[in-house]
């Protein structure tokens, strides 16, 4: 009798601790932060490598100066609330400079998915930019230097970018909005994504779209052609001095003008910071160049302009006592006969050109 007592116990043990084995799944809060930051670009830099692997990355150019500016958009998922400050902790930017190279990079020591973290930063806009180990994409807006970015299943997005570019893709579209410079490029590969691309019309390039099982396509383009199906096109635009070349396996391509293609249109173009490159000049017509076009000679005075979105503008000023400084005021662009008009903040004339040449890399212009 005793024995079947401690038999039928011992069977009742194990049946509740089978029970025992079925545990409710845990549940986890949401909790978010956001933090600000800069850091300095070192001088002995001459690239910026962008890293994120747990999110979204937005890059803005910024201005001239070697301060780079961040958000840290932080999102974690723990037991309750007094957890989460020790997990936002655990997410953070380091920024570590590797010989000629600054590498920026989102760190979490959290290795699961309970965590994102979405950056946007502004950076100096004259420096190179190299963007990868992507998860959750990228865009990139207003920047004045080469861009390379690998954003695989994610989406790559590079606007009023004046410079040369090269992005890669496995799934993710790759659009882009560009100003190339004389001689420059720019190379977009997709495996299946979609890649579409906005260029003005007066840009001087060698063209080649390629797919291999969908469309390609162009518009609003005065291109010289070499050859040409759905699948492939081969030419010319204009002098064809600089490279385009867009690829997608699986993908569709669509190549766009802005602009009539027969106008001077230069608006947008020239918004940027122009320095007077007197050197360069043989006669009375006026030339600049980009600030960071090269190292310009020192001098007692060089004529300075920032051309910027809303016709808002800043010149500089020459001061008897050297004390030259920059005035704010505004820039006035006429396009039926190509004069730029520059005024103070009262809105009196300041200087009047006629622009005669304007590319990513020169500005060509005469008094008027």
């Amino acid at each position: 009798m005793k024995i079947l007592m401690v038999l039928f116990l011992f069977i009742l043990l194990i049946s509740c601790s089978d029970d025992s084995t079925i545990v409710e799944k845990e549940i986890l809060l949401e909790y978010q932060e956001r933090t600000s930051n800069s850091f300095y670009f070192e001088s002995t830099a001459k690239v910026l490598v962008i890293e994120n692997s747990i999110g979204f990355v937005n890059i803005s150019g910024g201005s001239n100066s070697s301060e780079v500016s961040y958000t840290l958009d932080k999102t974690v998922k723990v037991k309750n609330s007094s957890l989460a400050q020790d997990a936002f902790n655990k997410i953070y930017l380091d920024s570590i400079l590797k010989d000629d190279t600054t590498i920026c990079k989102v760190i979490s020591s959290i290795d699961d998915n309970t965590q994102k973290c979405n950056l946007s930063l502004i950076v100096p806009y004259h420096k190179p930019i190299i963007f990868k180990n992507s998860n959750g994409g990228v865009t990139i807006s207003n920047h004045y230097s080469e861009i390379y970015a690998e954003t695989d299943n994610y989406n790559c997005s590079v606007n009023n970018h004046n410079g040369s570019l090269e992005a890669h893709s496995t799934s993710g579209k790759i659009s882009s909005s560009i100003y190339l410079p004389i001689n420059g490029f720019c190379r977009c590969y997709s495996e299946t994504g979609d890649i579409y691309l906005e260029i003005p019309n007066n840009s001087t390039l060698n063209i080649h779209l390629k797919t291999e099982s969908c469309t390609t396509t162009y518009e609003n383009l005065n291109i010289n052609i070499i050859s040409k199906s759905t699948k492939e096109v081969k030419g010319i635009l204009n002098n064809g001095e600089g490279n385009l070349y867009l690829e997608s396996k699986k993908g569709n391509i669509t190549l766009k003008g802005v602009g009539n293609a027969n106008s001077n249109d230069y608006s947008n173009s020239i918004k940027k910071e122009w320095y007077h490159s007197f050197e360069e000049e043989i006669d009375s017509i006026k030339i600049f160049r980009p600030y960071d076009y090269k190292e310009f000679p020192l001098t007692s005075y060089r004529q300075k302009y920032i051309f910027a979105d809303n016709n808002v503008c800043q010149y500089f000023v020459l001061d008897p006592k050297d004390a030259h400084h920059y005035e704010l005021g505004y820039w006035n662009y006429k396009s039926e006969n190509q004069i730029l008009e520059i005024q103070d903040s009262n809105y009196n004339l300041v200087a009047k050109y006629k622009i005669l040449v304007l590319r990513t890399d020169l500005l060509k212009m005469v008094k008027y």
